[in-house]
């Protein structure tokens, strides 16, 4: 763990690696991360104050979520920090009504970001 005496502490990515390798019978390990509800745009059309994870391969697993369509992304994705998005129900609902194809790179980006 790192930090400052009295302030939060900091689990690294790297320590859960190591812990996962040091306790019997760890099946997987995820790191998450949640920035600031962020602002998205697809097909030109923006998207306010949307929660954002930031995860790890192995965080479907871990936190026994299923796909229901498509798939997550893979470790070697994750190694290479491939530019990916899952996207959870709701904003799923939202994207087919914009017609966003499945089976396309993601149209998704933060408006900032072009």
């Amino acid at each position: 763990m790192r930090g400052t005496p009295g302030a939060a502490k900091t689990l690294l990515l790297d320590d859960a690696y190591a812990i996962a390798e040091q306790v019997v019978g760890t099946s997987g390990i995820s790191a998450e991360q949640s920035p600031a509800a962020q602002n998205i745009r697809v097909n030109g059309i923006t998207l306010e104050s949307i929660p954002v994870i930031g995860t790890t391969a192995d965080f479907p697993n871990v936190r026994d979520y299923a796909v229901a369509e498509g798939r997550y992304f893979s470790t070697d994705e994750d190694d290479r920090k491939a530019k990916l998005v899952v996207l959870g129900a709701g904003i799923a609902t939202d994207c087919s009504a914009q017609k966003v194809p499945s089976d396309k790179p993601s149209p998704w980006t933060r408006p900032n970001s072009q």
